[in-house]
């Protein structure tokens, strides 16, 4: 038989340790007695510091941006905007990190431009307040083009003459 004392409290069977315990040092008391207590009995003393090593769980969700008129043809996605309800077995905050590679390099945002629109695989990591990071999860960035094109310039007025369809043509 054994029993537990935490910071000099009584001798229990057991404690359990919680989230809001993690970091904390505790002095522990183990008691091992034989036949109930009634032959002989054991304490050793000990410290213990409540550790938290259990990974998030990643959920990531699909997301559709559009290119940008204040940067043209530039846009921003945030890791952030990929979460999808990720949790932990203690209550964030949490950070959050992506990259086009499950196996690459995980930044808080990623930069797209025009080269490529339409869908693009991201993966999103989580990372809990004790620094343990989830394993990837999948998710799409789909990269729209809405802005009309605008002309800069123009070459003036020009007058264009063929002469026969495929021909030579002058510029008047």
């Amino acid at each position: 038989i054994y029993s537990i004392s935490v910071n000099g409290g009584a001798f229990v069977a057991s404690k359990n340790f919680v989230c809001a315990d993690i970091g904390a040092m505790f002095s522990v008391v183990l008691k091992v007695a034989e036949d109930g207590g009634s032959k002989s009995s054991i304490s050793t003393p000990c410290t213990i510091t409540v550790e938290d090593k259990v990974v998030p769980t990643c959920m990531a969700q699909n997301i559709t941006l559009q290119l940008g008129a204040a940067i043209p043809g530039m846009v921003t996605a945030t890791a952030s905007s990929l979460n999808n309800g990720s949790s932990d077995n203690c209550v964030g905050p949490f950070s959050y990190a992506m990259s086009t590679s499950a196996m690459g390099t995980f930044t808080p945002t990623l930069a797209f431009d025009c080269t490529p629109l339409g869908v693009n695989a991201v993966f999103l990591q989580v990372t809990d307040a004790h620094g343990n990071t989830s394993l990837p999860c999948a998710a799409t960035v789909t990269i729209q083009d809405v802005t009309n094109p605008v002309v800069v310039s123009t070459p003036g007025n020009t007058t264009v003459s063929c002469d026969v369809v495929g021909g030579i043509f002058s510029n008047t």
